[in-house]
């Protein structure tokens, strides 16, 4: 049998537990989850360019539930942009938001992430988000060519292996 000390300890440690804990992690995995996957976003950009960043999502649910699939500063938490949605089950979905550039040049680090309503309050999971970066240069984003692959090194590969076909051609008739 404890005795009376131990008793209190634990009590307090209990309690002391169940008011630190965020109300988030009071969320069990049978009330569902849900998660971004993955983000696909240009890794450069021309300042001033509008561009599409498509967050792919996963929810399991068991109730009608609303989540908010949303572009976020990761430093400030302020939206960039966001799309409100109902879901219900186990879906997977992807959301795509069109993003201005600024018109300098630089790296802009952006989140994306998910939140969703439970029990009438709006809930953000603590390490639901993926954080990207874009780089915003002259010359970036949707020139000619093979992304990682400039057009003049293109173009010699290409007249070196018409070269060797040309060459191979004579040898063999």
């Amino acid at each position: 049998m404890m005795n009376k000390r131990l008793k209190e300890t634990l009590y307090v440690l209990v309690l002391v537990s169940a008011l630190t804990v965020p109300a988030l992690a009071q969320v069990s995995i049978e009330d569902g989850y849900v998660i971004v996957v993955d983000v696909d976003a240009p890794a450069k950009v021309v300042p001033g360019e509008t561009f599409d960043v498509i967050v792919s999502t996963e929810v399991n649910v068991p109730d009608e539930t609303t989540v908010i699939v949303g572009i976020f500063d990761p430093e400030t938490w302020d939206t960039i942009t966001d799309y409100e949605d109902i879901v219900s089950g186990y879906e997977e979905a992807s959301y795509t938001f069109p993003i201005q550039a600024p018109d300098v040049e630089g790296d802009i680090e952006l989140a994306a992430d998910i939140l969703f309503e439970y029990e009438g309050e709006i809930i953000w999971v603590e390490g639901s988000e993926l954080v990207f970066t874009v780089k915003v240069e002259e010359g970036g984003g949707g020139g000619l060519g093979i992304p990682g692959f400039p057009i003049v090194a293109l173009f010699l590969g290409l007249s070196l292996a018409a070269l060797m076909l040309q060459n191979t051609k004579k040898t063999l008739f």
